[in-house]
């Protein structure tokens, strides 16, 4: 018996599964979570002579070769980047609407630790004020 594996839609690698809406490599995958999650914008450099733009030829074994060209497939073959969660769980939608984010990027947000390291943090800043007080 045959069993047939899915093709990736954005580069054409075997054994792709459903991620964020459509049909992609592990690769795939991961370059997408990355450039929206980290917010990278991509320009392609592939323009001729007469300032005419050429799309770049996004396949398996040349994938990494335009990242602008391929985060445009991924689009087009219907990957959502509403459907990437942070890694707190939060979605990437959701985390533009947060009053910590700032348009400027994820470097420059204000960050909150989970709950552990609160706790961390607390019984640190409990142990710097009783070796101050026995100072």
């Amino acid at each position: 018996m045959l069993i047939k594996t899915a093709k990736c839609l954005v580069c054409g690698a075997r054994n792709a599964k459903q991620h964020y809406g459509s049909w992609c490599c592990n690769g795939c995958k991961g370059f997408f979570w990355r450039t929206i999650s980290c917010r990278r914008n991509y320009i392609c450099l592939n323009v001729n002579n007469n300032s005419v733009f050429v799309k770049c030829e996004i396949e398996h074994g040349r994938r990494n070769s335009c990242r602008a060209c391929r985060l445009e497939r991924c689009l087009k073959v219907g990957m959502d980047p509403n459907l990437i969660r942070d890694s707190w769980g939060k979605s990437t939608a959701l985390r533009s609407r947060d009053e910590n984010w700032d348009e400027t990027g994820p470097s420059q947000r204000a960050f909150t630790l989970p709950e552990t390291g609160m706790k961390k943090a607390r019984r640190l800043e409990k142990r710097q004020r009783k070796s101050e007080i026995k100072e």
